[in-house]
């Protein structure tokens, strides 16, 4: 038994050395450049007698530094403003290839990859300062609308680059003009069945209203002690009433109005918890 064990090893590595190769040969048959770049790289990394990822890397790196290289000429091209945003696409995809093979020796010398750091660089900064002027911009205008437009042009600075200038007290400033404030009131609960405190569904309801990310990001919900509190003079009110509620399992099995004698009618079930009760009216 023991004279196999060797095998057994090389059986599943052997497998996946083929299909890593395999996967990187698909990639690039399909025109996925990038992908096949990157399968070939960490093969290599394993393996770099593995000849096969050798030559699939010679094919696709050069094929894929032509397919970015002929996307950034038409984006270049472009008369859209915020055309640096798909430009920085471009050259961190291309670090990424520059990055993966520089740390793997064999593939350093198979090809000859370009760095684009500085490029990036520019794109990155490009992009900042112009999506941070058009948000200063739609700020001073002093509408809701152009406030929202305002927050999303500093919250996408803010992801190029955080805290660019101060760009969160931007969004801070932007945000308090663009949002549609509303108070949420609520009436007493009151139930002959259930004793719940009025407090448990006015938590579950702000719970719901802060926190469901369905909601228009630019709505913002208070209830009265929160406006009281800060004084604030609301968009709207709501006020909300509850007539009545279930709770758990309760189920409504019939609705049909049963002669049970010439004294008593049976107008319908319910099951309470595990228990059918029975509505009679005299």
């Amino acid at each position: 038994m023991k004279k196999f064990f060797p095998v057994l090893i090389l059986i599943p590595l052997l497998f996946c050395l083929l299909y890593g190769c395999k996967s990187a040969k698909k990639s690039l048959k399909r025109g996925d450049f990038d992908d096949s770049v990157l399968r070939a790289v960490e093969k290599l990394k394993d393996n770099p007698d593995h000849t096969s990822s050798i030559e699939i890397l010679k094919q696709a790196y050069p094929a894929a530094l032509e397919q970015h290289l002929q996307e950034l000429k038409q984006i270049q091209l472009s008369a859209d403003l915020f055309k640096s945003e798909p430009e920085l696409i471009s050259y961190e995809n291309l670090n990424k290839l520059y990055k993966a093979i520089s740390q793997c020796n064999v593939c350093a010398k198979a090809v000859d990859a370009r760095n684009f750091e500085n490029e990036e660089y520019t794109a990155r900064n490009n992009a900042v300062n112009i999506r941070y002027k058009e948000g200063e911009r739609s700020l001073s205008n002093g509408d809701r609308e152009s406030a929202r437009k305002a927050y999303e042009h500093f919250e996408k600075v803010n992801l190029l680059i955080p805290d660019f200038k101060e760009v969160r007290k931007k969004m801070d400033l932007a945000y308090e003009i663009a949002s549609f404030k509303v108070v949420v009131e609520q009436v007493l609960v009151t139930s002959k069945t259930y004793k719940l405190s009025n407090e448990y569904f006015q938590d579950k309801i702000d719970e719901f209203l802060k926190t469901n990310k369905r909601l228009n990001k630019f709505v913002r919900f208070y209830n009265p002690n929160e406006a009281a509190e800060i004084k604030l003079q609301p968009d709207h009110v709501v006020t909300l009433q509850f007539d009545d509620f279930v709770v758990g399992q309760t189920l409504i099995e019939k609705n049909t109005e049963t002669v049970v004698s010439k004294d008593s009618v049976k107008i319908g079930e319910k099951m309470i918890g595990r228990k059918k009760l029975s509505f009679m009216i005299k």
